[in-house]
């Protein structure tokens, strides 16, 4: 009896290995430059301080899974922003992978077209600069991956693998819809376009396999419905976002983002690189490395480029239900894979129109100008964030407050008059806050946005009201704080300083009289976390 691979000479057995090193080289050529620290001044310290407490829900969204995906990078490097980045590049690689097995699924007897999709996939992210944000975009590219592994799973289902493979459909697609339920799309007609794409490989009844996964998705959908239908105080959905369902507007906004994601392709070639230079030599290692296969017939090549097209227009079917949907951010991520397949395809359509001697040529030629123009626009995003991301201003206004404040007592409100607009939002500030003084004090923004808290001056006290939905799944109860827990800190000139007495630009009430800041700090406590421990890229 031979062995599997037995006849082979030992160099192709190693082929799948560097397959797999160029992809990831391909992908690191440009995401390498991304940094922790690009903040766009919200979100992100709200989810570095609810993972350090283990909290993974965004309750007033509906989304109770959404931080799990960010939590490994708390716990990985527990002092350093860096471990959110780490863990968001290994979920964006990952999805690359599973999108080579996808690929893989619709034409095993071509794998050179899995390996084009998977490279596409993790480079052609052309205008989405969210992606670049790891705080901010780790709950999307983790719900991204499980969706696209639900994917994966219920075509090997629909191919005849076992009922194992179906559960495991079920339980990814639910990872995804809880922690973002925009993965619906993909999940919905984007499977439909899928299992039409499997064709004659489908050996489950069409009927069952539409059947079954309709049943799942109808209860996914259920949980995501009824609670922002039945909120009393409007959902982050409906009242932040807007519903639209005007075709004539939906159209619209799919045609912008069909635009975005593509109309780049078609530039001014990029300035050659190192970076884009080492980018279209490992993609072109990786396609000479994966096996010729069989030649797919044009025919069938433009079906899957029909097929990756409509994934990639799936991706996108609920969030065009808002007219707040203005921009690719949020958006390329999730059409990435669908159309990184479309362009695929494409480019093996293109390549066989000319002569066979000449196709490999042609393949790589197509392959590495899309890998380098997508880590050209990569590179340029990011310098994009190191011109106007908000972490080097909110990093410094925290670290003079640990200066001023190396500790607090504990129920201490650190209210902020920011003269620079530094932290826009309550939320923001006070989840900074709270983080680095390990939960002894919180801090509120005199006159920031108040969404999620808002706060009122009372003759006794500050009282903080957080909305009903956060106050038990993030432990934020309701208080008032005492004149005398209220420690006010101004911020001007790029200085932060301490007003010693009450200021006379806040509201004047005779608990005021109470007012004593210097008693709240703490002599020789327990030292706060250094901003300047966190995001050690500049």
């Amino acid at each position: 009896m031979t062995l599997p691979g037995a006849g082979e000479p030992r160099w192709t057995r190693s082929l799948p290995l560097v397959v797999a090193a160029s992809l990831a080289l391909v992908f690191a050529a440009g995401f390498s430059a991304a940094r922790s620290t690009s903040f766009g001044g919200y979100d992100e310290w709200l989810v570095v301080s609810l993972t350090s407490r283990g909290i993974v829900s965004f309750p007033y969204a509906n989304r109770p899974l959404a931080l799990a995906w960010a939590l490994p990078g708390a716990l990985g490097l527990p002092s350093s922003l860096d471990g959110y980045l780490l863990v968001h590049a290994a979920w964006l690689l990952l999805s690359g992978f599973v999108v080579l097995g996808i690929a893989r699924r619709l034409a095993p007897g071509q794998p050179r077209l899995a390996v084009l999709a998977a490279a596409f996939a993790l480079t052609w992210v052309p205008l989405d600069p969210h992606r670049l944000n790891p705080l901010n975009n780790l709950q999307y590219s983790g719900a991204t991956l499980a969706a696209l592994v639900s994917l994966l799973l219920l075509l090997d289902w629909s191919a005849g693998r076992g009922r194992a493979f179906l559960a495991g459909a079920f339980v990814c697609a639910f990872l995804a819809v809880r922690s973002y339920e925009a993965t619906l799309g993909l999940l919905a007609p984007g499977a439909a376009v899928l299992l039409l794409a499997l064709g004659e490989r489908r050996r489950v009844p069409a009927r069952l396999a539409f059947g079954a996964w309709a049943a799942v998705l109808a209860a996914l959908g259920v949980l995501v419905a009824l609670p922002l239908v039945r909120s009393t105080d409007g959902s982050y959905q409906l009242s932040a976002l807007g519903l639209s369902l005007e075709p004539g507007g939906v159209l619209t906004r799919l045609a912008r983002q069909a635009g975005w994601h593509l109309g780049p392709l078609f530039v001014a070639p990029p300035l050659w690189s190192g970076r884009l230079v080492l980018a279209a030599i490992a993609a072109a290692a990786a396609v000479v490395a994966s096996p010729v296969g069989v030649a797919l017939p044009r025919r069938r090549l433009a079906h899957l480029a029909a097929a990756g097209l409509g994934l990639g227009l799936s991706a996108w079917s609920l969030p065009l239900l808002t007219t707040a949907t203005v921009t690719p951010a949020k958006m390329q991520g999730l059409s990435a894979p669908g159309l990184g397949l479309m362009l695929a395809a494409g480019t093996l359509l293109a390549a066989s129109l000319v002569p066979r001697p000449a196709r490999l040529a042609a393949t790589l030629v197509l392959a590495c100008w899309v890998v380098a123009l997508g880590t050209s626009r990569t590179l340029a995003l990011q310098r994009e964030w190191d011109e106007r991301t908000a972490y080097p201003a909110q990093r410094a206004l925290l670290g003079h407050l640990v200066a001023l404040a190396p500790d607090l007592r504990e129920g201490t409100l650190v209210l902020l008059l920011d003269g620079e607009d530094v932290f826009p939002a309550t939320f923001t500030f006070r989840h900074a806050v709270s983080y680095l003084y390990r939960g002894h004090a919180v801090g509120l923004v005199h006159r920031g946005h108040d969404f999620l808290y808002p706060a009122r001056f009372e003759e006794d006290g500050v009282a903080s009201l957080p909305w009903p939905v956060v106050m038990d799944a993030w432990r934020e109860p309701a208080r008032l704080y005492g004149y005398d827990t209220v420690v006010v800190v101004r911020h001007s000139g790029g200085a932060l300083t301490l007003e010693p007495a009450w200021p006379p630009d806040l509201p004047a009430a005779s608990g005021t009289r109470s007012y004593a800041p210097l008693a709240r700090l703490v002599v020789g406590g327990r030292q706060a976390r250094v901003p300047g421990g966190l995001g050690t890229r500049p």
